[in-house]
């Protein structure tokens, strides 16, 4: 049992820190670029170390466990949202991410032991047409791109994984586990989720992003859990944990806002230089928000764009420069 949830808060850890490094890549590319960046393959490596963990918490902790475990990693990412972007977090902000914290605390301890239950025959099909579904929706809304909308296909795509390895590992050992279809679903999956939260984070910021992901990857999975695979909660702890989700619901809503002051995003330069966002860039302002360098080439170069100099009339000259 202490190496299951070792394993589940070190992917808890590699997905919050995978998630920092994926948005320092956002920042540098748009689009399916991002995915040429150097950063974002460091961050998919450091994700993919996370799933193995999940994969070992899984096969051996109750679904609803292991994800609330996961979901901490939303307090690892806005602290590294902090230090390496440097947005502002407001009281509200620091409060929620403790409040989510120890609502899952209590998910995890509430939950009973994971069933031994036969998976339905017809689940693996309702997981693929999950999965067609999150394709084409992800399909539909990569380009419009909004934030939000983005976050929960990720959370839906995590929910999706976590609930095709928690079906695959009744099937017996690691090997059983590695040749059923279930498993390779959560491929799919995967990759489903680290494209949708890249598109999410390069349009808002990383902390939001990682709440709406949370709140989705332990609501949905836990309530399936319990309702087709078998889970159990605790005797005597329903009304708790109904409780804890429903302060981790609230706290996440409250992470799901911009967090005051935050710095300005690659994408609010871009919407600059096309003339869509209303906003002075100047450099006092720049200094204010601690935007990196390279956002203050960028934001100087929309400003002159978009307000060309005057051309100034040399007399005698004939000419003008």
């Amino acid at each position: 049992m202490s190496l299951s949830i070792f394993a589940a808060l070190a992917a808890a850890a590699g997905y919050g820190g995978g998630s920092v490094v994926q948005a320092m890549a956002s920042t540098q590319a748009a689009g399916l670029k991002v995915f040429r960046r150097p950063a974002y393959a460091v961050g998919t490596s450091i994700t993919l170390v996370a799933w193995a963990f999940s994969l070992v918490a899984l096969k051996y902790l109750p679904l609803l466990t292991v994800q609330t475990v996961l979901a901490s990693a939303l307090v690892v990412t806005v602290l590294l949202d902090r230090a390496v972007f440097g947005t502002r977090l407001r009281r509200i902000d620091v409060l929620a991410a403790l409040a989510v914290t120890g609502a899952l605390a209590l998910l995890a301890v509430g939950s009973g032991a994971q069933s031994r239950v036969a998976t339905p025959s017809w689940f693996g099909f309702s997981m693929l047409v999950l999965l067609a579904a999150l394709i084409v929706a992800t399909a539909v809304t990569y380009r419009r791109a909004d934030a939000s909308v983005q976050a929960v296909l990720s959370g839906l795509a995590s929910a999706g994984l976590a609930m095709c390895a928690r079906a695959a590992h009744g099937s017996g050992g690691w090997i059983d586990f590695f040749l059923t279809p279930m498993a390779w679903l959560t491929i799919g999956f995967a990759i489903l989720s680290s494209v949708t939260f890249s598109r999410a984070v390069e349009h808002g910021t990383v902390g939001p992003a990682r709440a709406l992901v949370s709140v989705t990857q332990v609501i949905i999975p836990g309530l399936v859990g319990v309702t087709i695979l078998g889970d159990t909660v605790r005797d005597g702890w329903g009304a708790t944990t109904l409780v804890a989700v429903l302060i981790a619901l609230v706290g996440c809503i409250i992470l799901a806002t911009r967090p005051a002051g935050a710095t300005p995003h690659l994408a609010d330069v871009r919407a600059h230089a096309a003339g869509t966002l209303d906003f002075d860039p100047t450099i006092s302002e720049v200094e204010a928000l601690r935007t990196t360098p390279a956002d203050i080439v960028a934001l100087d170069l929309a400003a002159i764009e978009r307000f060309p100099a005057p051309r100034v009339h040399l007399a005698g000259r004939g000419r003008t420069r």
